[in-house]
């Protein structure tokens, strides 16, 4: 069977045969080195070639292509091109197929064409130099039901496939039944194709319309589904952006507050440090102070000491006076009782003498007590004097000091009644001249009572 072969102006793009294409493969010339599995499919010896096929399975990989001057064999890359194609030696490549191809062309049964899928599954995928896989080489050359839905299940996407000419399986499918409509209207007698009877040909035409179908609405349902995964990774996209905005604002709101803390905190530091410069120089002011204070301190520490020691002066001098005034006190009680004893011996006297020997011994007496008052009174003033400058002075330095109160009583009382005997005194001589014996020896015993009361007061 021979077909007509497309414009070789029509040619496959060099992405789609790279995407397709084996990135090796093996490559021989049809007039010098055709493969024997090639002949004996291209003279539809189908036994050789399964024969071929079981001893040399590496066969139905080998390409044969043609050249318009033929050549000699080569191996090496290739991923071809549609239309006519030049070799390295600048010949023009006519065609070029597989196995697989070839007997699509030439009708092999479809357990040949199972048995050549079987060894090479990728050659279902792998078009020709015009951009036919063999799908649409088995559709164009009218291969049976029975091989093309073979080659369907081997590659489906074929349905959807188009050649270098833009024509899928069920539109050459189309085309042929058109041309066939036409030359049998015209009576041409079928145009001298050799094509399927009606009924292969109607089965071929609807189980590829079937497919084309099938795979139309799975592309489109296949398509609605990625549209809407489309639409829900968008929706998803959106709402975890609209997550991911409100994220990053509270991140921003948060980093924000961050910041404003951050800032206060500087301030609150700041002010701190300012507050921690304030102490320090307050605390070195009271070092300083304090270091004042600690030589003041020492400072009064040895006048204390130099105070301590003047007081232990006035407390010896004050014990020396005070045993004076012990003294003193102990010559006046005995004066007193010698005092006591001369006039009870003057009252004696006045009773046995004359007025002039009671007067003499009186006056005596008198003068004798009036000396004897007078040192008592000097003695006292002394002592006061001394005693008001010590108090004064302990005063001044903080010391309590009791004084004897009984020693002012008894001064006090001693000197009333100094002034009450001076007083008694006067009188007595300014009456003397008017008093007779008897009254001057009751004036003695008057005297020497109160002599007598005295000294009990002051015990």
């Amino acid at each position: 069977m021979t077909t007509s072969s497309p414009s070789p102006r029509t040619r496959t793009s060099p992405l789609e045969r790279i995407e397709t294409a084996p990135l090796f493969e093996t490559i021989v010339t049809y007039d010098t080195h055709c493969t024997k599995l090639f002949r004996c499919v291209e003279d539809g010896q189908w036994q050789n070639a399964y024969q071929c096929v079981v001893q040399d399975k590496e066969s139905v990989k080998i390409w044969v292509e043609h050249t318009s001057h033929g050549g000699s064999s080569r191996a090496g890359h290739g991923h071809g091109g549609g239309g006519t194609r030049k070799d390295p030696t600048n010949t023009p490549v006519l065609w070029k197929r597989l196995p697989i191809h070839e007997a699509c062309r030439r009708q092999a049964p479809a357990w040949l064409l199972s048995c050549l899928l079987s060894m090479h599954p990728q050659s279902a995928t792998l078009p020709t130099e015009f951009g036919q896989l063999p799908l649409h080489v088995a559709v164009e050359c009218g291969t049976s039901p029975e091989s093309i839905n073979l080659l369907l299940l081997a590659n489906w996407h074929a349905i959807d496939r188009t050649d270098n000419s833009g024509r899928t399986p069920l539109a050459i499918v189309l085309d042929q039944r058109q041309e066939q409509d036409s030359s049998s209207n015209s009576g041409g007698g079928g145009g001298g194709l050799l094509l399927l009877p009606d009924e292969s040909q109607q089965a071929v035409q609807e189980s590829l319309t079937r497919c084309h179908d099938t795979w139309v609405d799975l592309k489109k349902d296949h398509t609605e589904r990625i549209q809407m995964q489309a639409a829900q990774h968008e929706q998803q996209r959106i709402h975890w952006q609209e997550q991911r905005d409100e994220e990053i604002r509270h991140e921003q709101d948060v980093q924000q507050t961050y910041k404003n803390d951050w800032n206060d905190t500087q301030q609150v530091v700041e002010s701190l440090r300012t507050e921690r410069t304030q102490w320090m120089e307050q605390i070195s002011d009271q070092r300083d102070t304090e270091k004042k204070l600690l030589q003041q301190i020492q400072t009064l520490k040895q006048t204390i000491v130099s105070n301590d020691a003047q007081t232990v002066t006035l407390q010896s001098t004050i014990q020396t006076l005070e045993q004076t005034v012990e003294s003193k006190e102990v010559a006046i009680q005995q004066e007193k009782r010698h005092t006591r004893l001369l006039e009870l011996d003057l009252a004696q006297v006045t009773m046995d003498h004359d007025d002039q020997l009671v007067q003499g011994a009186y006056a005596q007496v008198q003068a004798t007590h009036q000396v004897f008052l007078e040192s008592h009174k000097y003695l006292g003033q002394l002592l006061q004097t001394q005693s008001n400058g010590l108090h004064k002075l302990l005063q001044a330095r903080n010391i309590d000091y009791l004084l004897d109160q009984k020693a002012y009583q008894r001064q006090a009382e001693l000197q009333q009644q100094a002034q009450k005997d001076r007083e008694a005194a006067k009188g007595r001589q300014h009456h003397n001249s008017d008093m007779g014996p008897t009254d001057v020896a009751n004036a003695a015993a008057a005297a020497a009572l109160a002599a007598l009361q005295m000294e009990d007061t002051l015990e």
